[in-house]
């Protein structure tokens, strides 16, 4: 799940017009800490991952997660998700 909603990120593009994505997973025994390099996270993004749902990725947009239950799944295995 997390994999999959850094690759439904917008990304900066290069001069070329690819996008550059970087993911960074650490994990220890008590947590599971996901960095990646989106640009314009905004506060729909949030919400819509709270809801269920809901989804603020667009249908026929080429994104994987777009149904709104995903991201729920964290909820199941974590005390406090935290998006920074």
């Amino acid at each position: 799940e997390i994999i999959q909603n850094a690759d439904d990120c917008s990304f900066e593009k290069d001069g070329e017009g690819a996008a550059h994505r970087e993911l960074y997973l650490e994990c220890s025994d008590d947590a599971l800490v996901a960095f990646h390099n989106e640009c314009g996270f905004q506060p729909k993004d949030l919400y819509a991952m709270c809801q269920v749902g809901e989804s603020s990725k667009v249908p026929g947009s080429g994104k994987i997660g777009r149904k709104g239950i995903g991201f729920k799944s964290v909820f199941q295995i974590c005390d406090r998700p935290l998006v920074i």
